[in-house]
């Protein structure tokens, strides 16, 4: 019973983290994502990941304790324990491995469980100590201390090229094993390698965000659980496999690729220069697809990693206009295959 309590709890902390974590951007908090983001504020997302757990379980035991169920708080240090458990897990799962960054996740666990651990043996399981000693003033002092080291800290901006190192493997392998699978379908149905970039770049982007795991779990309950099948996540009426949805996402595209090269044709400047701004096509491609604001600024942004890494020939710092009239390079990729 009181591990089943735990294991509850523990569920319910990894979603308040990620609720609280989403509102408070503001304040330099950094989720784990495939895109290279400045950790701006180092000290804050340490120590949120580290004490927030803690603190949630100072709270729930305090609320145990004047309920009169004191026997839920023996070990409940071991919420803090589980809750870690299962956000690895979860990543594990979402095949978000390579982005993680090793050294800091365990660094977090070994801070979180060196604090937990004796602060539930000499204050959280003796009701009469939990709440604060009002009688000593060094309190107080420790209390400065801490600000004034979590501000320091605060101010230390880390550089980023760990973690560019990171998204750029996950991309890289992410994108190998999406081409492995599906290059016949998106190669016969892309009109041209700029269209093919946008199209893995929706597959990249949708595979992130629903995995392996959740796509299965997606098509087993289609269509009550949802109405988006697959690595493109393309709506449908039909249960479609993994290639039949990859083969209706990519014509969608294509489609929608070659309206959004019309359309622009008829911008002055297409009229006097004879060439494409890449930046408007994708923009309506991905609109298209997705009317999310967020959406489309995420497919922009992720695309320019993709044909960087990926098509170079096609890859063009943002604002310069692509060539309609110039042939398609070769294919390459960073690893010059």
């Amino acid at each position: 019973m009181i591990h089943l309590v735990h294991w509850a709890l523990a569920l319910t902390l990894f979603g308040a983290i990620n609720w609280i974590g989403s509102h408070a951007k503001p304040s330099g908090y950094i989720s784990l994502s495939v895109f290279v983001k400045k950790d701006e504020a180092p000290a804050f997302n340490f120590l949120f990941r580290v004490l927030g757990p803690i603190v949630f379980v100072v709270i729930v035991a305090a609320v145990f304790y004047w309920l009169n169920w004191d026997r839920l708080v023996e070990g409940i240090w071991r919420v803090v324990l589980y809750h870690l458990a299962f956000r690895l897990a979860f990543n594990l799962v979402l095949n978000r491995a390579l982005l993680l960054n090793w050294g800091r996740e365990v660094l977090i666990w070994a801070t979180s469980l060196a604090v937990v651990v004796p602060l539930y043996g000499y204050v959280i399981s003796v009701r009469q100590y939990l709440l604060p000693d009002a009688q000593s003033v060094t309190n107080e002092l420790w209390v400065i201390v801490v600000l004034f080291i979590y501000s320091t800290l605060n101010n230390i901006q880390l550089k980023p090229e760990a973690s560019a190192k990171r998204k750029g493997r996950y991309l890289r392998n992410s994108y190998k094993a999406l081409q492995s699978k599906y290059h016949n379908v998106v190669e016969y149905e892309a009109p041209d390698l700029f269209a093919e970039s946008i199209i893995y770049t929706i597959m990249v982007y949708e595979s992130f965000n629903r995995p392996r795991a959740v796509q299965f779990v997606e098509h087993l309950l289609f269509p009550w659980y949802s109405r988006t099948l697959g690595p493109m996540q393309v709506k449908t009426k039909n249960r479609l496999s993994a290639v039949e949805s990859v083969r209706l996402g990519a014509r969608r595209v294509a489609a929608s690729y070659q309206r959004a090269r019309k359309h622009v044709e008829l911008y002055p400047n297409y009229e006097a220069t004879g060439e494409l701004s890449d930046d408007q096509v994708l923009w309506e491609v991905a609109a298209e697809y997705n009317r999310d604001d967020n959406y489309v600024r995420d497919i922009r942004e992720l695309n320019s990693m993709v044909l960087e890494r990926f098509y170079p020939g096609l890859y063009r710092e943002p604002g310069v206009i692509y060539n309609a009239s110039t042939p398609n390079p070769p294919l390459q990729t960073d690893e010059g295959s």
